[in-house]
């Protein structure tokens, strides 16, 4: 799948969109995979030199969760504990 836009007219356009309508189980709008040892399973670039991804939840996408910029630099917003163990990292 391709997506281009070049579209400049409005505050927020994309050129791919995935979306899980589902109110309930375990729905995934977008998902990543590759086989290969040297592949990469996602691969993100802003040529501006912009924030690289962003996180948000709630309904109006209003609660900022995190941001990697273009330096690397990352900024969570909650309390990250990466030795902490989840069913999620085990």
């Amino acid at each position: 799948m391709i997506g281009i836009t070049d579209s400049a007219d409005f505050g927020f356009s994309y050129a791919v969109r995935g979306s899980a309508p589902a109110t309930t189980g375990s729905a995934i709008a977008f998902f990543g995979e590759t086989f290969s040892s040297g592949g990469t399973a996602g691969y993100f670039l802003n040529r501006a030199g912009g924030n690289i991804i962003v996180g948000h939840v709630g309904q109006n996408d209003d609660q900022s969760v995190f941001r990697v910029d273009a330096p690397g630099t990352y900024s969570l917003m909650a309390a990250f504990n990466p030795t902490e163990r989840t069913s999620r990292n085990r």
